[in-house]
């Protein structure tokens, strides 16, 4: 299952990006690339003001948006400077 397609509602949204944001705080690259599917689905929506059954609203800009996509980028990136990316075990025999 997706972690967010056509159904997903803005309520769910904002409790996705509550739960992923702090990716640098816990230091993980799938929370940051779990953020990127989460900021791109209001981005495609046009959607700016997301607001809870609460009372409360989180807005964020399309630039604001693409920010945050690009800071999530950067970081995973960063996680993955000088780690191996696939391996060749072509002639392996284990």
């Amino acid at each position: 299952m997706a972690l967010v397609d056509s159904t997903t509602t803005e309520a769910q949204l904002r409790g996705l990006y509550l739960d992923n944001m702090g990716y640098i705080e816990a230091d993980s690259a799938p929370m940051a690339g779990r953020l990127i599917t989460i900021m791109m689905a209001p981005l495609w929506r046009a959607i700016t003001k997301i607001e809870s059954p609460e009372g409360g609203e989180m807005e964020f800009s399309p630039a604001e948006q693409r920010k945050m996509i690009a800071d999530a980028r950067a970081f995973i990136a960063s996680k993955n400077a000088g780690s191996v990316s696939h391996a060749d075990i072509r002639n392996y025999r284990g």
